[in-house]
Parts: C-alpha cells; structure tokens; sequence
C-alpha cells in the first residue's frame, strides 16, 4: 500500500468516526448563512433592486426563446427574497450549498474519497464567494452552474448503470445535453467537458467512443444550429 494510499484512508477513517458526513454538510450550511448575514449585511439587497421578476405567463416564455435566458426565471425569483436579511441570507445560502452537495456527490461519482471531496467541494463555494459581487448576473451565473452540475450527475449516475448502457442511454445524452445547453447558455460547457472526461476515463470502450462523439457533436452543434436558425439574421 502506498502512503498516500495510507494516509487517505486514514483520513477518510478519522471523518467518518469523529464527524459524521452529514453534520459537515449541515455546519457548511450554517457558515455560509451567518457568513452572508453579517459579513455581507447590505450586499445582498443591492441585487434585489437590478431585478424585478414579472408574474406573467408572456414574459417567462420570452426567456424561453433564447439560449440561458431561462436562468434569469430562478435568479430575479430568489432575489425578490434578498429584500429582508435574513431571508435574503438564507436563499442565497441555500443556492450556494446546493453547488456544494452537487460538487460533493460528482466527486464521490468520480471515485473521490470522502475527505477528498468535502475539501475539495468547499474550497469550490469558497472561490465562487470570494468571485461573487452585488449583481445580477453573478446570481444567474450560480444558478446555471448548479443547473450544469445537476445535469452532469444525472448523466453519471446513468452511465454509473452498466445493465442501461444501451440505446436509451445514448440517446438520452443529447437531450440532456440540449435542455441543458438551452435553459443555461454556454455554461453547458461544464456538463459537455466534465460528462467527456468521465466517459473516456470510466466507461468500456464501445460506449466511450460513442459517448464522446456525441458529446463533442452536440457541442459543436447546438450553438452552430442556435446561430442560424433561432437568432434572428440582419436584413441584407
């Protein structure tokens, strides 16, 4: 057994006995509320006022009509929040934890240890705390990076499953891949190049190759068939 071999099983021991994954999952959760509560009291409130979420059936389906502007339904909704403190606090706690348990349960996907991707999932929120300024698109950015980790561990967890590895499967990838590329805009590149390394790393070679193919087509494809078919072109 090698010492890294050693010590991270060690590590991984000492975590499960004396601290209990969950309560680690619980304590980063408090953190970040109190963190935004008080460190960032009137930070949030500012983000409140660059936005107004409309209730109406027309202006949600004008965001439909282009690529990531369906991002924009979730962040100007949970901003309304931001108002009051505390609330404000809490929702965008929440929306950064959420990142964070998605971080962990995609690292543990990859064959991550325990510690390992705890640590590595909370040094992830921190860097996305310490990049977060009072607008508006940083909060429609946090909310397509968490829409591209969901849909990254739902194609894991499929390809996860050898008795599924057949047609459905296959044919599900670009369709995830296309809600994805649509409801979040380019930040898709995370699920196309995260999904590309896990299938050439982890999945048998016949479903590797067909895997990667067609995620680089839909790469390539989805924004070349945006481009010239649903924006709209200058009039010559």
């Amino acid at each position: 057994m090698s010492i890294n071999r050693f010590f991270k099983e060690i590590a991984n021991k000492v975590l499960h006995i004396f601290i209990p994954v969950r309560f680690v999952h619980l304590f980063v959760l408090l953190a970040l509320i109190l963190i935004f509560r008080f460190a960032y009291p009137y930070t949030l409130s500012i983000i409140e006022q660059m936005g107004v979420f409309v209730y109406s059936m027309e202006y949600i389906k004008d965001l439909f009509v282009f690529p990531g502007h369906a991002s924009f339904i979730p962040a100007l909704f949970t901003s309304q929040f931001f108002y009051l403190p505390w609330i404000g606090s809490i929702c965008f706690s929440l929306i950064l934890w959420a990142i964070y348990l998605m971080t962990f349960r995609l690292c543990r996907a990859f064959h991550g240890g325990v510690s390992f991707s705890i640590i590595l999932s909370f040094l992830f929120i921190v860097f996305l705390s310490n990049a977060f300024s009072p607008t508006a698109e940083f909060l429609i950015n946090f909310w397509a990076l968490l829409l591209n980790l969901c849909s990254l561990f739902l194609c894991v967890s499929i390809g996860q499953k050898k008795r599924k590895m057949n047609g459905l499967f296959l044919s599900a990838i670009p369709i995830i891949q296309f809600i994805t590329y649509w409801l979040s805009g380019g930040w898709f590149i995370i699920l196309s190049s995260s999904f590309l390394v896990y299938s050439l790393v982890f999945l048998h070679k016949k479903p590797k190759i067909i895997c990667s193919i067609l995620i680089l087509l839909g790469y390539f494809a989805f924004p070349w068939l945006t481009y010239y078919f649903a924006t709209p072109q200058p009039a010559l």
